[in-house]
């Protein structure tokens, strides 16, 4: 179905002889809210749906991978401090 492709977008990872797949949501046709909320805290991008969850995973999109290195999360944290994020429209859990 052409209208799936046009509202995600297939990333193809070749890593280790193996090859992945990734289907992430195409900004421009999907809607974020439908896939992402941020955290009570606004310091993490958390997915809801499998694509979602996927997306975040894949592209590390809360720097999960280096613990000792948060400097997205803490980041987050200076500009909700100065009530710039996260963006008004956008979802988020209640504490």
């Amino acid at each position: 179905d052409r209208s799936f492709f046009a509202s995600y977008f297939l990333i193809i990872i070749f890593f280790n002889r193996a090859i992945y797949f990734l289907v992430v949501p195409n900004p421009r046709q999907q809607i974020w809210s439908e896939h992402f909320v941020w955290s009570a805290d606004g310091r993490q991008i958390i997915g809801v749906t499998p694509i979602g969850r996927a997306t975040c995973k894949r592209l590390d999109m809360n720097d999960e991978r280096y613990p000792n290195n948060d400097s997205i999360r803490s980041a987050r944290g200076f500009w909700v401090q100065a009530n710039l994020h996260p963006p008004s429209e956008d979802p988020q859990l209640l504490n």
